[in-house]
């Protein structure tokens, strides 16, 4: 008796998607532990003999090394490993994305890199494994995960940008003649996205914004955002996570930039541009000019973020009229202007008595003249500032 064409096909099908094919022999798995344990011998031929054989096991190490990391080992064995750990993943995933991308019918449990790192964002939905299936069949996006999250050949930062800059041209020409499709565009973006939230901190910041305006803006990428898509809330979820992990200065900027191209709100933008003031090695430029965003927004909730930059001791270059400064003088300047009280009385000089000016932090300054030094000025604005505070915010000034 011979079975239908379809039921031996879809058989064939949900095997191919068996992560059971990419098992690893007990028989490996012990093997690599013996070597683990040489790796902390006395003896560095042994130790280098030890790394070369993990090395050449690849992925079948990979079970061993897990076991042995989450038992505390040496620094001398924690270093080996970690050197070693990239390409094995490299290897692993090499091997577990082809059987992920055949689970059509989302059957099986996986678990490798990248897969690991976008479902605790997104959640196993059936939704999220068809996203993922594409972007994996596709090799450049594929290639660009794998390095972030492997740490193995990452690309630099130019070659970053320059992705997402040939990108942003392609939907551009794509929309221009209506060609753009897109699915394919948010599958470009997710993926680009999820990469750029494996990288490190130090290696965020070459995201173009308008690549996602391009993708989830007007009839078709609206929808996206609100789970009406083909792919639920994945994109979403993969948009907010690249949001919330921005750490550093020019990351902060970028998600700014997307929650206005995108309307997320003006509250959601000034949450993120108090972020970037209250980074400690943020520049002095990126302070000023977000205190002066956060004091033209009339929200006296942000007040508690310029006050901490009152201590703040670090140079303002001139600009214009303005000479070298003080960060604390601007944000003395600001927590004025918030608190409704004019600089001019505290021996600032105004620039502009422009309104559209009252609430920039440039437009203030301490300057020596005939009434006494900058110096002098600044230590009289800092003290009459301090009196007001125990006056009129007294439960501020005990914290």
């Amino acid at each position: 008796m011979f079975l239908p064409f379809t039921t031996v096909f879809a058989s064939l099908i949900t095997s191919l998607g068996d992560p059971a094919r990419c098992a690893i022999p007990q028989s490996q798995t012990d093997r690599a532990t013996a070597l683990i344990r040489q790796l902390d011998d006395d003896d560095k031929v042994v130790r280098d003999r030890a790394s070369a054989g993990l090395a050449a096991l690849k992925r079948q190490a990979l079970p061993a090394i897990r076991h042995a990391l989450g038992k505390q080992p040496s620094v001398e064995v924690k270093r080996r490993i970690r050197e070693l750990l990239p390409r094995i993943r490299l290897d692993d995933f090499a091997a577990r994305s082809p059987v992920f991308v055949w689970d059509l019918y989302g059957r099986y449990t996986h678990t490798f890199a990248v897969w690991d790192e976008y479902r605790a964002v997104t959640g196993d939905t059936p939704e999220a494994r068809k996203l993922l299936r594409r972007i994996l069949a596709a090799p450049d996006l594929r290639e660009r995960l794998l390095s972030a999250a492997t740490g193995a050949d990452r690309p630099t930062d130019t070659a970053r940008f320059r992705w997402w800059m040939g990108h942003f041209e392609t939907f551009l020409r794509q929309q221009r003649m209506r060609k753009f499709d897109i699915n394919d565009g948010v599958t470009t973006a997710v993926s680009g996205l999820l990469t750029e939230s494996l990288l490190p901190e130090s290696e965020q910041g070459t995201v173009i914004p308008h690549v996602l305006r391009l993708v989830f803006s007007g009839e078709l990428g609206t929808p996206m955002l609100k789970a009406d898509g083909p792919f639920g809330k994945t994109p979403t979820a993969v948009l907010e996570h690249w949001i919330t992990t921005r750490t550093n200065e020019i990351g902060i900027r970028d998600a700014e930039h997307v929650c206005h191209l995108l309307d997320f709100g003006k509250e959601r933008e000034l949450s993120l541009t108090a972020k970037r003031v209250a980074l400690k090695d943020s520049s002095s430029t990126s302070k000023l000019s977000g205190m002066s965003r956060l004091v033209g927004s009339g929200d006296k909730k942000y007040l508690p973020v310029i006050r901490a930059l009152l201590t703040d001791t670090s140079t303002v270059e001139a600009l214009g009229k303005a000479p070298e400064r003080e960060v604390r003088d601007c944000a003395l300047a600001m927590c004025l202007v918030a608190t409704g009280q004019p600089p001019a009385e505290y021996g600032f000089v105004v620039a502009s008595d422009l309104p559209g000016l009252k609430a920039v932090a440039n437009n203030y300054w301490f300057e020596d003249d005939k009434g006494g030094t900058a110096k002098q000025k600044r230590e009289a604005a800092f003290a009459k500032w301090d009196k007001w505070v125990a006056k009129n915010m007294p439960d501020e000034k005990k914290k």
